[in-house]
């Protein structure tokens, strides 16, 4: 699925048990996957939420995804799986995602300060050579 980044949404109903490196790190590699791929898991866990667990591409494991929990809210109302509006728990907090008829998403949650960070030198002037 495509929403502006490739996505792979996997249903799983361990997805609390899953080793997301070993299982996330193949699948966002795969050859179907030519630009890398983040991947999803969830699992359904009322008629209008879902528990997700996210291995993003070229990050690994993150606590939330905003086109993740999007994504995965996606799939399950395309299979039949959950409802709009489609609550989506994940490590991070709760999202709430409405999918409409034609598959258009409105994501809502809260946003948090989650870290601070420098760019060194080098990095700054190797944008600079762009």
């Amino acid at each position: 699925m495509n929403l502006g980044n490739p996505h792979c949404v996997i249903e799983d109903a361990a997805v609390d048990r899953l080793d997301l490196p070993a299982v996330g790190a193949p699948i966002e590699r795969h050859a179907w996957f030519p630009n890398r791929a983040n991947v999803e898991f969830y699992r359904p866990v009322a008629e209008h939420e879902i528990r997700m667990r996210v291995w993003e591409r070229g990050a690994g494991e993150t606590l939330s995804s905003g086109s993740g929990s999007s994504a995965a809210a996606v799939a399950a109302v395309v299979a039949g799986r959950a409802q709009s509006p489609v609550t989506v728990h994940a490590d991070g907090g709760d999202l709430v995602v409405e999918v409409s008829a034609d598959l258009a998403v409105r994501l809502t949650g809260p946003v948090e300060h989650v870290c601070d960070g420098a760019f060194s030198g080098e990095f700054v002037a190797g944008l600079e050579r762009l």
